[in-house]
């Protein structure tokens, strides 16, 4: 039967993997398809997250609560579980950047671009806080889509529950992929320039990759002004 399952699990994975959402995912999974704490954690280390046990069990346990609609006991297995059906429904959710086949969703994207983006010199870039505005544009305005599980009865699938996935999701992207920030007073306000937003959209191992390798240079904050795009991701 579990053989059976995996069989199963890897066929869907099969399809999912061709379109940028299963690149999206694909790094955080083990040999078999599936998240786990231990999958997760393990990927989260190579891009030098200080502690990648505990934020790794935690996104593992939120998902597979997610994707169960009960909560899941973190000292069991049950964290383990199949990203393909649920990836779609949770990103759908937020900003809906993905279409349910997991390609982009090419208006969607323009949407969030428009919204986020700044130009610096000849570089774009999204600072931390214009993206935190836009879930919050998009929890406020979006229409329900019971179908993906936003905005529904269940508390586990409820559109404020999956804002605050995102929310922490992107914390971590951006405390392990920015190219600077701004500093005003205390606060820092970290930047991705927009080429690193979609190559996360599209292909997130390239970016742990890159992490991993050493080769992602972070720029000191900087007080009032956005300090010069590092050449990272360029072409």
């Amino acid at each position: 039967m579990e053989s059976r399952a995996r069989s199963t699990t890897a066929s869907l994975m099969s399809e999912l993997d061709k379109a940028p959402l299963g690149r999206h995912v694909k790094p955080f999974t083990d040999k078999n398809g599936l998240y786990s704490p231990t999958s997760i954690s393990a990927e989260l280390n190579k891009c030098d997250e200080p502690h990648p046990n505990v934020v790794g069990a935690a996104i593992a346990i939120f998902n597979a609560t997610h994707a169960e609609g009960s909560l899941v006991c973190p000292f069991r297995k049950s964290a383990t579980f199949s990203p393909d059906s649920y990836a779609k429904s949770l990103h759908l959710g937020t900003t809906r950047t993905w279409n349910a086949d997991g390609t982009i969703n090419e208006e969607r994207w323009q949407q969030f671009v428009n919204y986020v983006q700044e130009d610096f010199g000849n570089e774009k870039i999204v600072k931390q806080s214009k993206l935190n505005e836009y879930l919050l544009k998009c929890l406020n305005e979006d229409a329900e889509e019971k179908n993906t599980g936003r905005n529904n009865n269940s508390y586990f699938s409820s559109k404020s529950m999956q804002a605050t996935a995102a929310n922490a999701g992107w914390d971590e992207v951006f405390k392990l992929f920015h190219n600077g920030a701004v500093k005003d007073g205390k606060k820092e306000d970290r930047y991705l320039t927009i080429k690193a937003v979609r190559e996360f959209f599209e292909d997130t191992g390239e970016l742990v990759k890159k992490a991993e390798n050493g080769v992602l240079p972070k720029n000191e904050p900087v007080v009032g002004v956005v300090v010069e795009a590092s050449t990272r991701f360029k072409k």
